[in-house]
């Protein structure tokens, strides 16, 4: 550091924490005088200046992969906010992030060269304020590129060890391994692969070069720019190009490369008739490239999506009066059509016969192009639902104080709103409309329907206790109103003043039609009890009923089931 212009009586009477520099430690926490009073000025920016230096040093260049921590630093250093820099720190102390190597003694020479970039700066003329040129050559070493070992041009850290070198060096390397039959390794010595798909420069390296090495950086394009030559192309396709197999790629009889695999062209073999190129996945689960001809590989369609992908709709799609695409039809892609349109083929429908009052429209068996945000790559949502299943509520769905969805409504799976939660567009809702909610897989089960004597709305009662390992869920007698079908043997109940849950048929009954009392109470959300799940009456004892021995009983045991409801079942308990 350049020594403070009031020298000795700024060392003598500052109370501010003298700086002290050793190998791999920066110390800014020994006092010179406890008991001074006075205050240095210089001294104070110096020691904001080297703590303004050490944040941007840990965050930007050693911690690549901390972007908020660089953004931050960096706004606030354009902000001149160098108070806030050193009060609110978002990343733990550079001596214990960094290693030792870079804490060395040219590191020095950056924090004077940071201090240039002060508002309160001498003036340019003043030699003072002027680097030497051992500054100059210490902040070039720090930013030379360990490959090419001169000042880096467009500089791209690597994830694997932090650091940083020349793009089109990283290229080269890559390329130069990959072509003599190896797998290219992290040139900075730690041995980890190096992606073939680099990430994007560092914006704030080429910030710090610009700043603190303008003209070196200016002479060092100018080379770069002269040196340029214009990329080679086979067949259309250039080196560093997104591309993917048109077919099925050959090694002697087996198949290595499937169509419509995406992968990333390498460069061009020396015999200037094949393309190495690295897929993403090959079938023998071999990491190494493949040299192949330009008529094997076509671009990347648009969207993401591969040839032979199957894809369900997310819209119905009317091509015509007469003819749609059903919301949740299942196709596979065969092509594209424009950078965001593709081709795809739709299977064939089993479509039940229309009704009197409905137009039958036909699903089109020939390639039909549709919008890239119209179909989806079919996949499980969570909780295992798809894409326009047929669901219904397993409890009532309550939004504040008041119940939106019924338990038991009949509802379609539209898309999945995040990782824990579907959404769902119910046939009604309490206003009479159609009520589209993000629900969770709990609160939904699949539609099925009930049989012909029990259908939905029905009234019925339970024969017996309905019970739990540990308690009575439902009492005999209870009324409950059928609210859908599990399947042949279940059915969907809610019960007055009780959970929601899945009963056998076999204990219920009908309610005749007069013994109907007053209507029942306002609705209300009735939070679901853990789910249950019945056994056969050999693998469980009777439970013991608080209130004495009854006709029927109930076995159960606590296990979870995909609908979330609670499955019971009858055991006689004379046995």
């Amino acid at each position: 550091m350049r020594p403070c212009s009031t020298s000795s009586k700024c060392s003598q009477s500052s109370g501010e924490p003298e700086m002290e520099l050793t190998e791999g430690k920066v110390d800014l926490n020994k006092p010179a005088n406890k008991n001074g009073g006075g205050t240095c000025r210089e001294r104070q920016r110096s020691r904001r200046l080297l703590s303004l230096g050490r944040e941007v040093w840990s965050c930007e260049l050693c911690e690549p992969r901390w972007r908020h921590c660089r953004t931050k630093v960096r706004c606030l250093h354009a902000s001149r906010s160098f108070e806030r820099i050193r009060s609110e720190r978002c990343v733990a102390d550079a001596e214990t992030r960094a290693k030792k190597s870079f804490f060395s003694a040219g590191l020095v020479q950056l924090f004077r060269l940071l201090r240039l970039q002060q508002p309160s700066r001498p003036p340019e003329s003043s030699p003072e304020a002027m680097p030497s040129d051992d500054d100059e050559e210490e902040a070039a070493e720090l930013f030379s590129c360990g490959i090419c070992e001169d000042l880096m041009i467009v500089p791209t850290t690597l994830v694997c060890c932090g650091r940083s070198f020349c793009k089109e060096c990283v290229r080269l390397w890559i390329k130069t391994n990959a072509q003599s039959g190896g797998i290219p390794r992290c040139p900075g010595g730690c041995m980890q692969k190096v992606p073939y798909r680099l990430p994007k420069h560092s914006i704030a390296l080429r910030v710090a070069m610009e700043t603190l090495l303008p003209k070196r950086l200016a002479a060092r394009l100018k080379e770069a720019a002269e040196d340029e030559q214009e990329p080679e192309q086979l067949g259309g396709f250039q080196a560093w190009s997104e591309i993917a197999a048109s077919r099925d790629i050959l090694y002697g009889n087996n198949v290595i490369v499937r169509q419509g695999s995406p992968g990333i062209v390498v460069g061009i073999c020396e015999d200037a008739v094949h393309l190495t190129v690295k897929f993403d996945e090959r079938e023998d689960g071999s990491d190494l490239c493949v040299n192949v001809v330009p008529e094997a590989l076509m671009l990347p369609l648009p969207g993401g999506f591969r040839l032979r992908q199957h894809v369900v709709a997310l819209y119905e799609l009317l091509l015509n009066s007469d003819m749609k695409v059903p919301l949740g039809s299942v196709g596979h892609v065969i092509g594209s059509l424009g950078e965001d349109r593709i081709t795809v083929l739709f299977e064939s429908l089993s479509r039940p016969a229309a009704t009197p009052g409905e137009v039958h429209q036909s699903v089109p068996e020939y390639p039909v192009s549709v919008n890239i945000r119209e179909v989806a790559a079919k996949r499980p949502l969570v909780g295992g639902f798809s894409i326009a299943q047929k669901v219904q509520a397993s409890m009532s769905l309550v939004v504040g104080s008041r119940v939106v969805v019924h338990a038991g409504c009949r509802g379609t799976v539209l898309a999945e709103f995040s990782d824990t939660r579907l959404t769902v567009v119910f046939e009604t809702s309490e206003t009479g409309a159609p009520n589209c909610c993000n629900v969770l897989p709990l609160e939904i089960m699949p539609w099925c329907q009930t049989l012909p004597g029990l259908p939905a709305g029905t009234t019925v009662r339970a024969l017996h206790h309905l019970m739990s390992p540990h308690a009575i869920i439902v009492p005999a007698g209870a009324r409950g109103t059928i609210l859908g079908g599990v399947d042949a043997s279940l059915v969907f109940v809610s019960f007055d003043n009780g959970p929601a849950m899945a009963a056998a048929i076999s204990s219920l009954e009908r309610v005749p039609d007069p013994e109907l009392g007053s209507p029942g109470q306002e609705d209300a959300a009735i939070p679901q009890g853990s789910p249950v799940s019945v056994l056969d009456e050999d693998e469980m004892e009777e439970p013991e009923c608080p209130d004495g021995p009854s006709d029927k009983g109930i076995a159960c045991m606590s296990t979870p089931l995909d609908s979330s409801s609670v499955r019971v079942g009858n055991v006689d308990a004379s046995g």
